[in-house]
């Protein structure tokens, strides 16, 4: 799926202050979703999956790391269509297909940080997954402000997506009103 030498891991092309300045996610914007009950429904069942109950829930997925490459930048413009591809062909395809049928899925594009960030242990990585992870706030706000109609979230992620998921849990759950329409499943 990736084709790129391992190495691209461990690459360090440039400090993150001399990357390039990319415009932050708008989440209004019909395009700024992977996924959108309106704009852009997630309608793939996987082979042999039968759909769930209907709307039950609120699903709040981000999708893992699909940026990486020897000499790229720290982060990714959230428009680029060649990550995107990967997204929707693969992250949306086969991880988050698993929620159609149980609810609106909401899965925001984001200006993600390199694969490198999650290997190398230096500051860098800290701006670039902290950029990446003010895209994934910036939708959730939106998506609570527009979509927060009582019922139970469900917030899903992979890999990156999912450190970023555990920030929003800490940040916007833990002690809140908002922890009681949490669903915890297994």
């Amino acid at each position: 799926m990736f084709r790129q030498d391992d190495k691209d891991k461990y690459d360090l092309p440039f400090d993150f202050s001399k990357g390039q300045r990319l415009r932050p996610l708008p989440p209004c914007l019909a395009e700024g979703w992977a996924a959108h009950p309106e704009h852009n429904p997630l309608t793939f069942l996987p082979k042999g999956a039968r759909s769930g109950v209907g709307e039950k829930c609120n699903v709040f997925f981000v999708h893992p790391t699909s940026f990486r490459g020897l000499g790229e930048d720290w982060n990714v413009d959230w428009r680029n269509k060649r990550v995107n591809a990967i997204t929707d062909t693969w992250a949306l395809r086969h991880q988050a297909s698993v929620f159609v049928g149980m609810g609106k899925i909401f899965a925001p594009r984001y200006r993600q940080a390199h694969l490198r960030s999650f290997y190398l242990d230096i500051e860098d990585s800290k701006k670039a997954l902290n950029l990446a992870y003010e895209d994934i706030k910036t939708a959730f706000y939106w998506f609570l402000e527009r979509e927060d109609d009582g019922k139970p979230i469900i917030l899903a992620g992979h890999s990156q997506g999912s450190y970023h998921i555990n920030r929003l849990l800490k940040e916007f759950f833990d002690g809140t009103a908002l922890q009681r329409n949490l669903r915890r499943m297994s």
